[in-house]
């Protein structure tokens, strides 16, 4: 977690050229809401969606991201 935190993507994100989509779990004790928001908004074309569950989303539920996967990966 403390290496995650160094990473500091609000810092280079605005540097992006193509689509970002912050997917965050509902119980994200790691990625809390109003963080992935302000970060979806420093992107060119950023967007943050919620899906069911938490940080570990991936593992305990993917296809619960995937119309958004899906979504971002056509645009």
């Amino acid at each position: 977690l403390r290496t995650a935190m160094r990473d500091a993507p609000e810092s280079r994100i605005a540097q992006l050229s193509c689509p970002v989509t912050i997917v965050r779990g509902a119980h994200d004790g790691v990625c809390p809401e109003p963080w992935a928001q302000a970060l979806a908004q420093r992107a060119p074309s950023g967007r943050c969606i919620t899906v069911p569950g938490a940080h570990n989303f991936p593992y305990s539920a993917p296809l619960a991201a995937m119309p958004a996967f899906r979504e971002a990966a056509a645009s």
